[in-house]
């Protein structure tokens, strides 16, 4: 089972952070691909992060994501304002 920092320098050169075997990290991306510029956040093998877009690549492009779920917005006021939503509803 994957656990820590894995580097590839393969055609595809990566950094990826795991934990018991699924990608995960808390204080960065879980995933940076060099070639493409992508970095993906990940928490226990979701995709999720709070404080800004779970998906960004070098072109500017980026997607937001809340526990594996996209959240189609187009910046952090708006994001913040349906996860707010979102919690409510499901309570």
């Amino acid at each position: 089972m994957k656990n820590g920092l894995y580097i590839s320098e393969s055609n595809r050169p990566s950094k990826k952070w795991y934990c018991n075997g699924k990608y995960h990290r808390l204080n960065g991306p879980a995933i940076v691909f060099s070639d493409t510029g992508y970095s993906g956040w990940y928490k226990n093998g979701k995709q999720h992060r709070l404080d800004g877009p779970a998906r960004e690549w070098k072109n500017s492009f980026v997607e937001w994501w809340y526990e594996d779920q996209i959240i189609y917005c187009s910046n952090k006021q708006e994001f913040e304002r349906l996860i707010k939503l979102r919690v409510f509803l499901d309570k």
